[in-house]
């Protein structure tokens, strides 16, 4: 959960998706036991659209999540190094705001880069660090950090 809820269109789609319940619950309440039922109708109409897009919004991040997981999976592993480390103000999530680690890795001589979000740095995290990227091999620009403990190696 804390991964899913780690980037803003995460926290976006649980958003929309406890909107989605709370609206079409109260409607259906409304419509079944208020007269008229028009407001219980477009507050179930209301609740139905939060929801659709919150299964929309939620079906992308779990996409998203899957393709990392795949790609952890199958992908070749290259150095990268960490060129910037920055807390992404707009999300916050118990309080805290999630990492945004941005990195560069070179494939075949050509240098690429990539970013990650993620809410604790794992240690030795820091500006210049070498860590391991997974990449695609048939789409090299498709990448992902092995969140790994730099101190552990």
């Amino acid at each position: 959960m804390r991964e899913f809820l780690s980037t803003a269109g995460g926290i976006i789609a649980l958003v929309f998706t406890i909107l989605g319940i709370v609206f079409s619950t109260t409607g259906l309440a409304l419509a079944i036991f208020v007269r008229p039922q028009d407001i219980g109708i477009t507050f179930l109409g209301t609740g139905g659209g939060f929801l659709a897009v919150g299964a929309l919004l939620t079906g992308f991040r779990l996409a998203a999540l899957r393709r990392r997981a795949r790609l952890l999976e199958t992908g070749l592993d290259s150095r990268g190094t960490i060129v910037e480390l920055v807390q992404n103000p707009f999300v916050r999530l118990n309080g805290r705001h999630p990492w945004v680690v941005r990195y560069r890795y070179t494939v075949q001589g050509c240098d690429h880069a990539g970013s990650e979000s993620m809410m604790d740095l794992p240690a030795g995290y820091t500006k210049g660090a070498s860590v391991v990227v997974v990449y695609d091999p048939t789409r090299v620009e498709l990448s992902a950090l092995k969140r790994e403990s730099l101190a552990a190696r």
